[in-house]
């Protein structure tokens, strides 16, 4: 009889201040098998963030309490956070946007509205990249 391989999936944690926009991400997220929290701000993801390190981090730039950019200042301030994937998620496509993104530590930028592909192969590409620095 084979013998069956249970291995743990990588949590994701997810901020997005819209609802719907959350609700999709998470479904996108979990049906494609990832563990996944999620908050509605910067804020509420820190508290959220002190019980396991996820293996990846997807935050919305404009959120209420506190916005993506001070999340990342927030996160990267903290040892235990400092090696984690960021990832931006903005409705804003300039270039100037992307730049200071990326400036700010975050690993890459993806741009509202987006694809559930895009959505998935970003998280798939970072997740292997943090696998394997």
């Amino acid at each position: 009889m084979p013998q069956r391989v249970v291995t743990t999936s990588p949590l994701i944690v997810l901020i997005e201040n819209d609802a719907a926009n959350r609700m999709l991400a998470e479904m996108i997220l979990s049906r494609a098998g990832y563990r996944l929290h999620s908050a509605a701000d910067g804020q509420t993801a820190l508290a959220l963030l002190e019980g396991e390190v996820p293996a990846l981090i997807l935050t919305d730039l404009s959120m209420p309490l506190l916005d993506g950019y001070g999340l990342a200042r927030a996160l990267r301030a903290r040892p235990r956070y400092a090696q984690v994937p960021l990832v931006a998620i903005t409705a804003h496509a300039h270039a100037e946007e992307r730049q200071r993104a990326l400036s700010m530590g975050f690993a890459d930028v993806l741009v509202k509205p987006y694809r559930r592909e895009q959505l998935l192969a970003l998280v798939e590409r970072r997740l292997a990249g943090a696998a394997h620095p």
